[in-house]
């Protein structure tokens, strides 16, 4: 994916590494470990950290990263998240629902270009342009900015096209429900959503309420359709090593 690179040694720390599934989400549900990862048609698989698995490039500004995603979203979930690991009951229907769609929102940047312009009609040019180090102070600090010619770089594009996503979802997001289920077997997450189906751990996973209140479908069903949804990659825990017998 190409992607607008910061200046050298990116002095003002923006966030360039973007996860289309939350990093605590990855470690939760690996509880710290590395995954196995692997790209379509999977027959090979190699170990990897979570922080580098699932990933766009700067496909969205830093507000966004920061306040519409992490603050508002991400951190909610991932305390439902803890709840549910520890063996909590699930209260918050809501921020499950909400990183559902983010989850779903952000999987469509997987093979988009992140670094062209969209140009705006009809808008006057700025007197001089803005140095490069400029730009990126504004979008340190939350604020939007223009280039000659009325230009707009398409991640603050992205952040509007999020809450637009958002709320044709919102009746979708007040209404779902979610149901904990243990799946005996070794669950896989990939990049991608196929349906109300989030991952918590390789045994622990949350179905949404179209699935009925008793059906849980097998480990294997749930695999293959996280398979075919795939776009880039996909994870799971590595199979616990045997042990060897004494002599």
């Amino acid at each position: 994916m190409s992607y607008e690179e910061p200046q050298r040694g990116n002095p003002h720390r923006l966030t360039i590494r973007q996860h289309v599934v939350s990093v605590a989400h990855l470690s939760t549900w690996t509880l710290g470990e590395a995954l196995e990862v692997s790209r379509p048609p999977h027959t090979h698989w190699w170990r990897d950290k979570p922080k580098n698995v699932f990933l766009v490039q700067r496909a969205w500004c830093q507000k966004t990263e920061l306040v519409r995603f992490k603050r508002s979203i991400e951190d909610p979930f991932h305390a439902e998240l803890t709840r549910i690991t520890s063996g909590a009951s699930l209260t918050d229907h809501y921020a499950v629902s909400r990183y559902f769609v983010l989850w779903a929102y952000r999987s469509t940047f997987l093979k988009r270009r992140a670094d062209d312009d969209i140009v705006l009609s009809g808008v006057k040019d700025y007197a001089e342009p803005l140095s490069k180090d400029d730009e990126e102070r504004l979008e340190k600090a939350g604020v939007q900015f223009m280039r000659p010619g009325g230009r707009v770089p398409s991640r603050f594009a992205a952040g509007i096209d999020w809450m637009r996503f958002h709320d044709r979802q919102h009746d979708q997001i007040v209404e779902q429900r979610w149901r904990v289920v243990e799946v005996p077997g070794r669950l896989l997450i990939g990049d991608t959503p196929w349906g109300p189906f989030i991952p918590v751990s390789p045994t622990l996973a949350l179905l949404g309420h179209q699935f009925g209140p008793r059906s849980t479908p097998s480990v294997q069903q749930l695999n293959e359709l996280t398979l075919d949804a795939v776009q880039c990659h996909c994870a799971r825990v590595p199979a616990a090593p045997r042990r060897r017998r004494r002599s």
